[in-house]
């Protein structure tokens, strides 16, 4: 049932009632207004034979569904056994970068003011065949240039060079390891001072083993200059101790 509200409403637009549905009426009642009877507003109804041929219609189209739903399953299945492979697109296999022989690292042993040592190379050093690549490389170059040194002046070296994996903080076992060819290195390069760069050589193990390659070298720790890139704050404690290897440096 429609309230006739809405009858009167799309009369009052124009529209009439031929928004109804196809079957359906409008009728009027009536009600005791003061004594009186008075008519009450159309109200809109479906018509009972309207009602069951929409019933009718209804079933016909659920039983034309039934008898289609087979021949509809067999023409999917069909569809899909004829399609063409979709390619598997798995990702690319990730390329494992191992560390370089220690020719890429760097110079040969030879003699030189200043042994300069970080723990490793970087993935990004890896790449570029060279130890301090990148921005942390263009800080080191800086570095070395206000206490006027340059690269050809330094022998730049790494404690591991052979580490499968990078990891600032190998082992003791690896460290151990490394500390003979360390010696040749050091031996042939017959420094006058140690630059060491990075938390690696805060390590106990790491001083102990400084103490055997060179007790009568003096050291210099600062940080890397990698994390000097990522914290400018470290910049200040590098630069007093960079002056302070120039100092030792003008003295010998």
């Amino acid at each position: 049932m429609v309230n006739s509200r809405y009858v009167h409403l799309h009369e009052a637009l124009g529209l009439g009632v031929m928004w109804l549905p196809q079957g359906w009426t409008v009728h009027a009642g009536s009600e005791i207004v003061n004594g009186e009877k008075v008519s009450r507003s159309a109200v809109a109804t479906p018509s009972h034979s309207a009602a069951r041929a929409d019933v009718v219609d209804n079933q016909n189209k659920a039983k034309r569904h039934n008898v289609n739903l087979p021949a509809r399953l067999a023409a999917l299945q069909h569809v899909r056994a004829h399609a063409p492979e979709t390619p598997n697109h798995d990702p690319a296999p990730v390329t494992v970068v191992s560390a370089p022989p220690p020719v890429l690292l760097g110079s040969k042993p030879k003699p030189a003011q200043v042994a300069a040592l970080c723990v490793c190379a970087s993935p990004a050093d890896i790449v570029a065949g060279r130890l301090l690549s990148g921005a942390a490389g263009d800080l080191f170059d800086k570095m070395l240039d206000a206490i006027q040194l340059s690269r050809e002046q330094v022998y730049l070296s790494c404690w591991l060079k052979q580490l499968p994996d990078f990891n600032p903080d190998p082992p003791a076992d690896l460290v151990a390891a490394a500390v003979a060819p360390l010696a040749g290195e050091l031996a042939a390069v017959r420094p006058q001072a140690l630059l060491l760069m990075g938390r690696f050589f805060e390590r106990e193990d790491v001083r102990r083993h400084l103490h055997t390659l060179a007790a009568d070298v003096p050291a210099f720790y600062i940080a890397h200059p990698q994390q000097m890139v990522a914290d400018a704050q470290l910049k200040r404690p590098a630069w007093a101790t960079l002056q302070q290897l120039q100092t030792t440096l003008s003295q010998n």
